[in-house]
């Protein structure tokens, strides 16, 4: 169908006495009432004919579920503004922004997902104010292992959840061991790749996904959390089909995690009734691997 057959299906839903921006409105809600929908997605070509301000303030903008700022480049004031409409309903995808390395904005991360590709300015207390987020993308940023590791760190004990996925794309080689250092990981290996796991604090009854897989190739960074009656699946993280639950590692996790802390005890000035006591707790934890087939691989516990 060409572009002059849609005009002339449209005309009898457009009022030559309204702007283009309120036709476009009124043809969206004919549309949606005629063809009921839950999510739709909203493209911007943010150039000088198009004013931003005024599309923020029409249903169609205000209520979907994901925004694109497309070719052409936002005015600053435009993304200041666009920057205040931010809420946990609606995600923003501004992978083709120019954005200064001094740039901030206090509600930069309050989209309910977020994709950037100018992320020099992003640092590490961005991430850690993730709150319940769907997902962060950032392609040129700052990160690497150290910052990963205390971003790994804040998350096992933090009090809620944080981000469902968060992905980079890698600019320098990831070090195992600075980025899981002080952390209780468990290695498995699904779908032909490696995943490295981590449990939430066992004490933050608040966390409804308190396992987390991080997994990297020569290009990306990527960490997904997980709901323990959830399935793990390699290509559909979220529709959770098919795969199996992680509810072992989980429990594998939690025995790591408790052993840890009695080996922590033990170089602490206790009683010698209180050591045997401390000894045997870990004794019971490495049969409770055994059991379950944990080996370990350089000092790191594996299972398959």
């Amino acid at each position: 169908m060409n572009k002059g057959s849609i005009n002339q299906e449209l005309k009898p839903w457009i009022n030559e006495n309204l702007t283009d921006l309120e036709n476009t409105v009124n043809v969206f809600e004919r549309y949606r009432k005629a063809f009921p929908f839950e999510k739709h997605t909203l493209v911007i070509h943010p150039n000088s004919s198009v004013n931003v301000k005024a599309i923020l303030e029409t249903s169609i903008y205000k209520e979907c579920w994901r925004v694109m700022f497309k070719e052409d480049q936002l005015e600053a004031d435009d993304l200041e503004a666009v920057m205040e409409t931010a809420h946990d309903g609606m995600g923003i995808d501004l992978e083709y922004q120019k954005m200064p390395l001094d740039y901030d904005h206090k509600n930069a991360f309050k989209f309910n997902f977020l994709h950037l590709t100018e992320a020099g300015w992003v640092r590490l207390r961005h991430l850690l104010s993730l709150h319940n987020q769907l997902h962060v993308k950032l392609f040129d940023h700052n990160f690497g292992s150290k910052s990963l590791n205390a971003f790994l760190k804040f998350w096992v004990k933090s009090d809620h959840d944080m981000v469902c996925s968060l992905s980079l794309y890698l600019w320098n080689s990831i070090e195992s061991s600075v980025l899981f250092k002080g952390l209780v990981v468990l290695r498995t290996f699904r779908f032909n790749t490696t995943y490295w796991l981590l449990a939430a604090d066992a004490t933050k009854s608040e966390r409804k996904q308190p396992i987390m897989s991080v997994w990297w190739d020569g290009m990306s960074f990527l960490t997904d959390t997980w709901f323990l009656n959830g399935t793990f699946n390699y290509s559909l993280p979220y529709d959770h089909v098919g795969g199996v639950t992680l509810a072992r590692e989980y429990k594998i996790l939690q025995i790591l995690n408790e052993k840890k802390n009695m080996e922590k005890k033990l170089k602490g000035e206790i009683s010698d009734e209180k050591r045997d006591e401390i000894e045997e707790s870990i004794q019971k934890c490495e049969k409770e691997l055994d059991v379950n087939d944990v080996y370990y691989d350089e000092g790191i516990p594996v299972v398959d």
